[in-house]
């Protein structure tokens, strides 16, 4: 039987996407398992986000009849009161015309045409999670079991449920229940691959440890260099049952004995340093599942923001704030101060769920729209990647062509070297030495080039931790040296270009191989190796 173009393009993803899991769990009975699991939870946490997102009245999407009309709140998944469609199902029947009311496979065109309409739309915000073009989402459920799954999504749980803060972190460790157990009964709690590993190791932390731990070190961070932020608790501090662990107030704070709230951060030589603008400061979950401790976090962070606005010329803090403008504060938390890795996409998917939900509420909540989060980029990461050899990295090379910085040599080295080390990534996880690898391969390239332009190293190294310019070699010109180091300053802040530039061109092949998806599945995981590389050296 010959397939029509589109169904053999869907047959060619799920065989590329079969041959990775296959190869990244060594039998193809745990390959299987593997592709059908990822399809059904990544169709599953998409229903349930945009659930939550209608709930909490956070989903914004163009009407079917006019994609090019402004965004109007609707919903997906809910239906009407009293009747079995969602506001956005119905009106996207209507637009569609005779192809949804009278063709064989009418409702079944229409729920996966219009889902797939609100996920390419949501992409925007969240790509990790509703894409509509990865492999996680390259087969559709009989029309009968998404029905089902949309039965149990509105009838299930009362709406309540879905405003809980944590409440896509209980939806994971709910599915991830009954996987544990199978774990533990069948390898006796060994795990036999990273999902196994994942799964094995997955524990909610309470939301009072988390705000426990939190307060105790962000919170501590910003109350020492600023002792009149808004995070501090009022004194004397509240009783344990009068405290919240969702509030943005660091009243968990343990104090030390004989610790000083403001300190002088000083630099080697004694000189004071200025303080680190609330952009700086970064929270680093290196197992962070669904970003439970981020979420907490970002409540504090955007407190240490309109401290920065509020106090900004004052003594002891920063003659410009941060961000000068509130409404933009939500989507600068998530692309300066939160970052996390995990090796369970899963956890990736809904922790990037989680922070973008919760940027959003916190635009509502200080009187601006939701519409306001523009997130350029995301610093969640899943450390997993399956080598599908050296013929897809010379593909790799050869597709991004001369349209970035550094020499095809250099990319094929840079790529390689981000292969060599990601070896057992989805068991090390965020422990997998990424950074240095990648670090060397470019002073390496640093080296080389300043070679061949006859710049050596200015300075030599000795003794002590800095060289002074009489540390240059006799015959050397002073003018000369200098001209030298900041020739050499300006390949290594190429280098740094180079590192960046090929990430986003590696995400850019990566969405333009269809017709290649195993090619695209490889640009995807050196994507992550790269990102994996870049949020390390934080």
């Amino acid at each position: 039987m010959k397939l029509r173009d589109e169904a053999m393009m869907v047959r060619k993803r799920a065989e590329a996407f079969l041959t990775r899991e296959v190869m990244a769990e060594g039998t193809p009975e745990r390959g299987f398992a593997n592709v059908l699991r990822e399809l059904t939870y990544t169709l599953l946490n998409r229903l349930v986000g945009l659930k939550a997102m209608e709930v909490r009245e956070l989903l914004f999407l163009p009407p079917p009849a006019n994609p090019d009309a402004p965004v109007e709140r609707t919903e997906v998944v809910s239906p009407i009161a009293g009747q079995t469609r969602s506001r956005y199902l119905r009106d996207f029947r209507i637009a569609g015309g005779n192809r949804y009311k009278y063709e064989e496979d009418a409702e079944e065109a229409l729920f996966r045409d219009a889902l797939t309409s609100a996920f390419r739309y949501v992409t925007r915000d969240i790509r990790v999670l509703f894409d509509p073009d990865h492999e996680h989402a390259c087969v559709w459920p009989t029309q009968a079991a998404l029905l089902e799954v949309f039965h149990l999504i509105n009838d299930g749980l009362p709406e309540d449920a879905y405003r809980a803060q944590d409440f896509l972190g209980w939806v994971y460790q709910f599915f991830n229940r009954e996987e544990k157990k199978r774990v533990r009964d069948e390898n006796k709690g060994t795990p036999r691959s990273s999902y196994e590993l994942a799964v094995i190791n997955q524990f909610y932390t309470p939301s009072w440890v988390v705000k426990a731990l939190v307060d105790n070190t962000l919170g501590r961070l910003w109350l020492q260099m600023h002792a009149d932020s808004s995070l501090r608790a009022s004194e004397p501090p509240p009783l344990p049952g009068e405290r919240s662990s969702d509030a943005p107030v660091a009243d968990y704070l343990v104090p030390r004995t004989g610790e000083k709230i403001r300190f002088q951060q000083l630099t080697e030589t004694g000189e004071t340093q200025t303080f680190k603008l609330a952009r700086e400061i970064t929270l680093i979950d290196p197992a962070c599942g669904t970003m439970h401790f981020g979420q907490y976090a970002f409540g504090l962070f955007h407190s240490m923001y309109l401290d920065e606005i509020e106090h900004a010329g004052q003594e002891g803090w920063p003659e410009e704030p941060s961000i000068s403008d509130p409404t933009e504060i939500p989507a600068a938390i998530l692309e300066n101060n939160l970052f996390g890795i995990d090796i369970d996409p899963r956890a990736i998917q809904i922790a990037s769920l989680s922070l973008l939900l919760t940027a959003k509420e916190a635009a509502l909540r200080h009187g601006s729209s939701p519409q306001d989060v523009k997130v350029k980029r995301s610093n969640l990461v899943v450390a997993n990647a399956v080598d599908l050899g050296e013929e897809k990295l010379r593909a790799l090379v050869d597709r991004l062509g001369n349209h970035t910085t550094g020499s095809p040599e250099l990319r094929e080295r840079l790529f390689k070297t981000t292969w060599d080390n990601l070896q057992n990534v989805g068991e090390l996880g965020s422990l997998i030495q990424v950074r240095e690898g990648v670090t060397r391969a470019l002073d390496n390239w640093v080296d080389t080039v300043a070679r061949s332009k006859g710049i050596t190293k200015v300075f030599e190294q000795t003794t002590g931790k800095q060289l002074e310019l009489g540390s240059i070699k006799a015959n050397a010109d002073r003018a000369r040296a200098k001209q030298l180091a900041l020739e050499r300053k300006v390949l290594e802040q190429e280098a740094a270009m180079l590192r960046r530039d090929l990430l986003a061109a590696v995400e850019a092949a990566a969405a333009r191989v269809a017709d290649d998806p195993s090619g695209r599945l490889f640009a995807q995981d050196t994507a992550r190796g790269l990102k994996l590389a870049r949020i390390s050296h934080r």
